[in-house]
């Protein structure tokens, strides 16, 4: 699996967390479980947007990090088995 593979489902599933967040807050105000009305939504949801997108972005370098250390480590384990057959022969 390469990298950029792994980046774009991370963002697929950041832009669900994202959509999610946004329309059940949305449907919370409507039932009247917040009072905020239509501006003060759109700003509750620009700061959730941004906030989601940082997070996204300030988080992407730990999981393309952990994506390179797993690739690197079953390069390893081919190579040593790959070895020890070559012994075995």
């Amino acid at each position: 699996m390469s990298a950029s593979r792994v980046t774009g489902s991370v963002s697929e599933l950041v832009s669900f967390i994202n959509s999610k967040v946004q329309t059940n807050i949305v449907e919370s105000n409507n039932r009247g479980e917040f009072d905020f009305g239509e501006a003060e939504i759109g700003k509750l949801l620009r700061i959730i947007e941004m906030s989601i997108s940082e997070g996204f972005s300030l988080g992407m370098n730990n999981v393309e990090s952990a994506v390179k250390e797993y690739k690197e480590e079953v390069q390893k384990t081919i190579k040593y088995k790959k070895e020890v057959q070559k012994a075995r022969k």
